[in-house]
């Protein structure tokens, strides 16, 4: 490559590629410390691996921007749960958390099964956007987390 050709690559602006890696690696991030550092990156890439691979992560993009995202997973013969919803702070309190819950919730109720999520009670933002889309509070649950 010549030199010219190399500062014209600089200033090119980040591919759709690079621009998807710079969102896994912020969404690596935000699990790991989401899960206080009981994960560590190498089992975080690989769980979000997994799901791009199964094509059960579903991004909501804007003229090539992911605004939004979220995940099938627990999928069970009857069930299966929206997980990993995110939505960077830049672009919240626009709906777009709502729309991605919401296409996801219709893929699951599609094929016969029931949508369910998990949420924190502490949160009304995503509880509100849960009940405007249909959930409604089934239950509680509790998680024991072993300590590493």
């Amino acid at each position: 490559m010549s030199r010219g050709g190399y500062y014209e690559w600089m200033k090119r602006p980040p591919s759709e590629l690079s621009l998807r890696h710079d969102y896994l690696k912020a969404e690596i991030k935000r699990m790991f410390d989401m899960h206080e550092g009981r994960y560590d990156e190498k089992h975080i890439l690989e769980a979000l691996t997994k799901k791009i691979n199964e094509k059960s992560i579903y991004v909501f993009e804007i003229n090539g921007e992911v605004v939004s995202m979220a995940a099938r997973s627990r999928s069970l013969l009857k069930t299966e749960s929206v997980s990993l919803v995110y939505t960077p702070k830049e672009h919240r309190n626009q709906g777009y958390a709502s729309h991605i819950v919401k296409y996801v919730t219709d893929l699951i109720l599609d094929e016969g099964r029931t949508a369910m999520l998990y949420t924190d009670l502490s949160n009304p933002t995503s509880n509100s956007i849960y009940m405007n889309i249909g959930y409604m509070t089934y239950c509680d649950s509790s998680v024991f987390v072993k300590p590493i």
